[in-house]
């Protein structure tokens, strides 16, 4: 296969997918993410998040409506503050959605809940971003730097 340029990232990405979706699996498994006590602890999750981040915030969404039962939706982490901020509250989980663990408007989304109480799940492949220091529960996702 041809050496990939940078303009054709998304395109390596895409098919990366699949071995980094195992990979997250496995690495769940390993650590014993609390799913039980997100379920019974959580009313509603929102899921927060910004570019291909926010797709898999969708599916997540659809997942815990669907499969688990719990109210779940997404936002974009630039209309966070506008649409979702006034209605969270305690009782609420925002799953805060960054490869980075930096993208601005998805970490200041997650530092506006936390400041208001609300608890912070980030989905991020460096636990140690600001985004990771943020947030409640961290969940290290196998998708590279």
């Amino acid at each position: 296969m041809e050496e990939l340029t940078a303009s054709h990232y998304m395109i390596r990405e895409i098919r990366e997918g699949p071995a980094a979706f195992r990979e997250t699996l496995e690495a769940l498994s390993v650590m014993g993410v609390p799913s039980d006590e997100i379920g019974a602890r959580y009313r509603r999750i929102i899921t927060c998040s910004s570019g291909s981040s926010h797709h898999a915030g969708l599916c997540l969404s659809y997942a815990a409506s669907r499969i688990a039962g719990i109210e779940a939706y997404s936002v974009h982490a630039s209309e966070y503050s506008e649409h979702v901020h006034n209605f969270l509250q305690r009782g609420h989980l925002l799953v805060a959605i960054s490869q980075s663990g930096e993208s601005v408007d998805t970490v200041r989304a997650a530092r506006l809940a936390s400041a208001k109480g609300v608890d912070v799940l980030a989905l991020t492949s460096v636990p140690d971003s600001t985004l990771g220091s943020l947030a409640r529960y961290v969940v290290v996702v196998k998708c590279g730097v």
